[in-house]
């Protein structure tokens, strides 16, 4: 067919909770993850926040903010309901009292009292991806607060494995300690109540570690503005250090905190607060291990092959840019953000690869592909890739890789605007349509205006889905490869998971309401009819004369129609984002699945085989967190 010119063959922060403590140290690494575990706030109101644990069946919350007179106060949310696929979750809004902090402790004395309600709406229609509404209510005041997860550190948050939770003594009911950890840093919150029993919050926004799981930070308290008011000022907000806390932990089965204030010391026993599901359903260990292990071993194989041929001028372009097939800049710049996060002296290295692979696209085949008329960058449409320039541009300034993925987003086959949608209409056409997707959202990113074609592309691409699985008419033309194929109604499930890609950053950036119930039918459909249980993966290709009619069975053992693992990561983070929007655990299961025999059978020697498994296997980490 059409598209199988390149055949797939299967092969043997910045500002923290609190702007007046913006001298802690940010990567600005957002988690996009399904466990809303972490601190949530809103970057125009630094100042008040919320601490959300989710233990995936029930949710806790603790909010921050502040009384008419400008002192600190929390509420807590200690559970609710989550509804439409773990996307709301409302609960009732409680306020405590309680003894002083620096007097032990009594929790005879800790009183609760419901004074409204409160709700998230993890994924608004009409708002960009991670951001979320908090609406609440207590006595006569209603508002609704846009926030996101705050930014800070070096990863997301991980619930049951990082420190990450509500901590308290089970003894001492009425107290607690917020965590969140990111990576190489902890931002901590610390409620309980001041000298006249009132609610109090104490914050530790970034620590230094001593040890894997012991760390000390400074303590501060704030005042700022009434949660009731119209609008809130950040400018009013005001922080003084108090103290110090040390907290050594085994994120497993607990520790002590020990708080210096005011020339006090107290220490305190603490374990997770347990609600909800007591663990998180983990990634298989081993799978993760094979997948990092095999990602710098292959990686550097792969990279220095990429340097090999890109410096032999015996070598002839074909083989050069093969090496980098799937945007190897992409993904040896996304390798270093990973891997430089566990072992920073690596860093350097990962993102010699990726300027490497920049070379060889943009240098070597973009800026040489001439344009009729004038001008560079009409490349393949199958070779439209744009996204490790804008990557090399961003953490690099290289203004050239800036210019040269604006004009490939521009000029590209099929991507430009001299040549009509309509010829794209075709599920013939899905790989194509889907690359000029992901080449006009990397352009808007770089600063240009929104494409007029894009909406018109991401309507051919949720039709190929309707063409695949749901009015099934689409089939394969004349030049289908393989031509016993011609005239079949003919799926490749890999090709599905790269519109899915497509359609997934489309919706990160504008909410589109169509594309989740469109993948949700062709994820269920590849799972039914095209997993080979036995082979831990989906079949390349397979073709039936009508859609009522079965298809033939699928075997290891041909060219075609057989198991091919080497394309599973192109499918798997599919099935996480749609367990990360719809909290169905089918799909989180489904997706490990798919995974694990991508990592366990996949070949990995060739660059373009390498490229497609780390494409964007990435996101399934975080998406399925």
């Amino acid at each position: 067919m059409g598209q199988s010119r390149l055949k797939e063959r299967p092969q043997p922060g910045r500002a923290l909770l609190f702007a007046a403590l913006s001298w802690v140290a940010c990567v600005c690494l957002e988690a996009h993850a399904q466990n809303y575990s972490d601190i949530w706030w809103n970057p125009e109101e630094s100042g008040w926040g919320i601490t959300v644990a989710d233990h995936e069946t029930q949710l806790f919350a603790v909010w921050y903010t502040y009384r008419d007179d400008g002192s600190p106060t929390w509420f807590v949310i200690p559970g609710g309901t989550f509804s439409q696929g773990r996307r709301l979750f409302s609960g009732d809004l409680y306020a405590t009292t309680g003894p002083p902090y620096d007097r032990p402790f009594d929790a005879s004395r800790v009183t609760a009292s419901k004074v409204g309600s409160a709700s998230f709406d993890f994924a608004p229609v009409g708002l960009v991806q991670r951001v979320a509404l908090f609406t609440y209510t207590v006595g006569n005041v209603t508002q609704t607060k846009q926030i996101r997860r705050q930014s800070f550190g070096n990863a997301a948050p991980y619930w049951g494995v990082d420190a990450t939770d509500i901590w308290w003594n089970a003894q001492e009911s009425g107290w607690g300690l917020t965590l969140a950890q990111h990576g190489n840093n902890i931002f901590g919150v610390w409620f309980t109540y001041d000298a006249q029993g009132r609610p109090l919050f104490l914050v530790m926004p970034g620590v230094t570690f001593d040890g894997a799981n012991r760390f000390t930070g400074t303590l501060y308290t704030t005042t700022g503005p009434y949660f009731g008011n119209a609008s809130f000022d950040p400018a009013a907000v005001r922080a003084s250090a108090v103290g110090t806390a040390t907290l050594s932990l085994d994120p497993r089965s607990g520790g002590t905190f020990t708080a210096l204030t005011n020339g006090l010391t107290q220490a305190r026993t603490i374990a997770r607060q347990p609600f909800g599901n007591a663990a998180p359903v983990k990634m298989d260990a081993a799978v993760l291990t094979q997948w990092e292990q095999q990602m710098t071993d292959k990686g550097r194989q792969n990279c220095e092959q990429i340097k090999r041929n890109a410096a032999d001028p015996a070598v002839d372009l074909d083989h050069k840019i093969i090496d980098i097939y799937y945007d190897g800049a992409k993904v040896y710049s996304q390798i270093g953000d990973y891997a430089g996060a566990r072992d920073p002296a690596s860093a350097p290295y990962w993102r010699g690869c990726a300027v490497a692979a920049n070379h060889v696209y943009r240098d070597l085949y973009a800026l040489t592909s001439a344009c009729y008329g004038g001008g560079f960058g009409c490349v393949a449409g199958y070779w439209n890739f744009t996204t490790g320039m804008r990557l090399d541009y961003e953490k690099n300034g290289d203004v050239l890789s800036r210019q040269t993925a604006i004009l490939v987003s521009q000029h590209a086959s099929f991507a430009s605007d001299a040549e009509p949608v309509e010829a794209t209409v075709t599920a013939e056409r899905s790989r194509e349509v889907a690359y000029a997707i992901r080449g006009y959202i990397d352009a808007e990113v770089l600063g240009e205006t929104r494409r007029a074609k894009l909406a018109a592309m991401v309507n051919n691409a949720l039709g190929h889905i309707d063409q695949w699985f749901i009015s099934r008419s689409y089939r394969c033309p004349q030049d289908c490869d393989p031509q016993a194929a011609v005239g079949q109604y003919y799926i490749q499930p890999f090709m599905v998971g790269l519109t899915a890609e497509a359609l997934i950053r489309y919706h990160g950036r504008t909410g589109d309401a169509r594309v989740v119930p469109a993948l949700r039918v062709a994820l269920d459909w590849i799972w039914d009819n095209a997993w080979l249980p036995g082979d831990e993966a989906f079949w390349y290709d397979n073709w039936v004369a009508d859609p009522s009619l079965p298809f033939p069975p699928a075997t290891s053992h041909g060219a075609d129609r057989g198991a091919a693992p080497s394309l599973n990561l192109l499918i798997a983070p599919a099935f996480a984002w749609m367990y990360s929007q719809t909290g169905e655990t089918k799909y989180r299961d489904r997706g490990d699945r798919i995974f694990a025999g991508g990592v366990r059978n996949a070949y990995l020697d060739g660059g373009k085989q390498f490229d497609q498994n780390y494409f964007w296997s990435f996101d399934y980490l975080d998406w399925r967190r």
